[in-house]
């Protein structure tokens, strides 16, 4: 499967419903405050990406104490090493980093002016700060879309 194909993949979980929005880490448990009892997992958007790439058998996840760290550095708060190595295999229109840096410049104005009020610096911003700033799963879909599925140079219709 391309980096591309993933990142699909990736903005479809997003968009699924299927996972509770966290933040400050990847994975961690989701506590019920008034009852004290675990009801599940939370996800930043990156925790999303490994856990369907753990899923596929593409990472290795270790649970400790609350939280799930991914690859072979056990990392709990932004992409492993051997991910963002993995998934820049040129299918995508933007470099990959653990944290997925971009400039907030290169979106669209719709979605530059939805992020704006969360950002602290317009030169450089990533997904992994928006999402534990407040935005949306659906948002950072949306930019995952405009960043890294926009077509190529000479192309059209592939995202």
């Amino acid at each position: 499967m391309t980096a591309r194909e993933e990142f699909k993949e990736w903005v479809k979980a997003l968009r699924s419903g299927e996972y509770v929005q966290g933040k400050e880490a990847l994975t961690m448990k989701d506590y019920d405050e008034e009852t004290n009892q675990t009801t599940g997992w939370e996800h930043c958007c990156l925790g999303v990406k490994c856990d369907l790439s753990v899923k596929a058998g593409r990472l290795t996840q270790i649970v400790k104490v609350g939280s799930i760290f991914y690859g072979k550095a056990e990392n709990a708060s932004y992409l492993p090493d051997e991910e963002t190595n993995r998934l820049n295999d040129g299918t995508l229109s933007h470099s990959v980093t653990n944290d997925l840096k971009f400039k907030p410049a290169d979106l669209p104005d719709n979605l530059f002016y939805l992020i704006a009020p969360i950002i602290t610096d317009e030169s450089t911003t990533d997904l992994a700060t928006l999402n534990d700033k407040g935005a949306s799963f659906y948002m950072i879909a949306d930019i995952i879309e405009a960043i890294w599925l926009r077509s190529p140079v000479g192309e059209t219709n592939v995202a």
